[in-house]
């Protein structure tokens, strides 16, 4: 919606500096979703920040100084939505952390019911 009134509103020359605004805040309201362990949240604003940035990639050119703001904030978007991906699965229990010889591992687990018993079994796991 916001999008929408950009396009209407503004001029194309100001276009680019509100969608950078707009990831701007969406990727801090990411970051404070993982902070505080919102990470369906984070997600969410991480997601939506991909729109202004690729608005961005089409107004600007690959030179200028916005252009590049936006490809910082991708890339830390890419890191952080990783992030929070990975502690929400670390969280829901279908992954374990592991400290081996101080390399840390991501163990991932196969969860099973029979009758009463849970049963976990390690399938494999991916040194970081």
């Amino acid at each position: 919606m916001l999008q929408n009134c950009i396009e209407v509103m503004c001029e194309d020359s100001q276009k680019p500096v509100l969608f950078l605004k707009m990831a701007t805040v969406l990727s801090h309201a990411g970051i404070t979703a993982v902070n505080t362990k919102d990470f369906l949240q984070a997600l969410q604003a991480f997601h939506d920040c991909y729109m202004p940035i690729q608005e961005i990639r089409c107004l600007t050119d690959k030179h200028g100084e916005i252009y590049r703001e936006a490809c910082v904030i991708e890339n830390d978007v890419g890191f952080h939505m990783a992030t929070a991906s990975a502690l929400q699965a670390i969280r829901a229990g279908v992954f374990q952390l592991c400290y081996i010889d101080s390399h840390l591992i991501f163990t991932g687990l196969s969860l099973s019911r029979s009758g009463n018993k849970l049963t976990a079994d390690i399938y494999g796991y991916c040194e970081v």
